[in-house]
């Protein structure tokens, strides 16, 4: 009888365990003032929530899974050493009622930068590196001339 007795007390205690661990999973995931959402880099040519590590042009920072109506600031700064772009940027958004938000349009400098949101809770602010590069442009005569050497050559 004490042995069934020990092992009762086991279960018990074992299940009581799992509810407090999964009762604090559900709880991080409904409190309104956690450190939540993703920050992404957006050009236009894919769709969301695709990033764009390499943008030409203008382009967007724009913010998912953020809390509902908050205010989220969003820099811009060179990152990277000697390829670090000469740019920046700043602006304060407020998210919408799914916690999404948009930046205006953005041109920087050919280089690599960082982008960070920070929506003031603290836990880590959220972050992309990504690098503003367009190709060349190759006059059209210029790329003739090179077709036909290659062509012939």
């Amino acid at each position: 009888m004490r042995h069934k007795t020990g092992i009762v007390s086991v279960i018990a205690a074992l299940a009581m365990a799992t509810l407090s661990l999964g009762a604090g999973s559900v709880s991080a995931q409904t409190d309104p003032q956690t450190n939540t959402g993703t920050i992404k880099i957006f050009d236009g040519d894919k769709e969301l929530p695709a990033n764009d590590p390499k943008v030409c042009d203008a382009f967007t920072v724009q913010g998912l899974g953020f809390d509902a109506t908050e205010d989220v600031r969003v820099t811009i700064v060179g990152q990277g050493g000697p390829e670090a772009g000469t740019g920046s940027f700043d602006q304060t958004v407020v998210t919408d009622a799914e916690g999404s938000f948009a930046t205006a349009p953005i041109t920087l400098p050919g280089g690599m930068y960082l982008a960070n949101a920070d929506d003031g809770e603290g836990g880590g602010d959220k972050n992309k590196v990504f690098k503003v590069e367009c190709a060349p442009i190759v006059a059209p005569a210029a790329a003739a001339v090179h077709a036909q050497a290659a062509f012939t050559g």
